[in-house]
């Protein structure tokens, strides 16, 4: 997967702990992004300043990406996402996770299900 440039409408921000947001990226329509477990975006906070944020978002919803960001610290990651509004157009990159992350992810998911079956079925 290449790295590209995606631009995004804010479609929901909701404060979920104190400081703590989440905020989902929508794409526009007809538009979709398909990503795996393990990779960021990084999105532009300010201008020139970009901070990259993991995809929270599941890979089955490819029409939007989510992201939770604390904003305890105050930087420029911290004020974008305390500032941002539903129906903010946003800019970010994606595709930025090596694929060996998912890899790594996929082989250790598989080797846990073997283990489990292995308790189970000696």
């Amino acid at each position: 997967m290449a790295v590209k440039n995606y631009q995004a409408t804010v479609s929901i921000k909701e404060e979920v702990a104190k400081s703590t947001y989440l905020v989902r990226f929508s794409l526009p329509e007809n538009e979709t992004m398909d990503f795996l477990p393990g990779q960021f975006v990084t999105i532009a906070v300010a201008p020139n300043a970009r901070r990259s944020y993991s995809i929270a978002s599941s890979p089955s919803h490819n029409t939007y990406v989510e992201t939770y960001a604390d904003t305890f610290a105050g930087g420029p990651g911290s004020q974008f996402f305390e500032n941002v509004k539903v129906g903010d157009q946003v800019s970010f990159l994606a595709h930025l996770a090596s694929s060996s992350i998912s890899l790594i992810t996929n082989q250790s998911t598989s080797m846990l299900r073997e283990q489990d079956l292995r308790h189970f079925y000696p």
